[in-house]
């Protein structure tokens, strides 16, 4: 999943959004933004999805997704280089 098709998704997806702090991943502070969806059948049958975005460089580092408490889905981003 690009950064852009997580940005689409969650704009696209009917539900509650909230941030508070994150876990630290790899040495580095997050903040976590979560998506509880209306309902899980437009999203992929998720009721849950957190990104996890770097304090330092705000960008993604980590996405999850949930069905219940149930971690189903783990998305790790690294090494990451943005050109000019």
């Amino acid at each position: 999943m690009s950064f852009a098709a997580f940005i689409a998704h969650s704009r696209g997806t009917p539900g509650i959004v909230s941030q508070a702090a994150g876990p630290t991943i790899l040495d580095i502070p997050t903040e976590a933004v979560t998506l509880v969806p209306t309902s899980s059948a437009t999203d992929t049958g998720f009721t849950r999805e957190v990104i996890a975005i770097s304090v330092i460089t705000h960008l993604p580092l980590r996405v999850l997704a949930y069905e219940q408490d149930t971690l189903v889905r783990q998305i790790d981003f690294s090494n990451i280089q943005l050109e000019r």
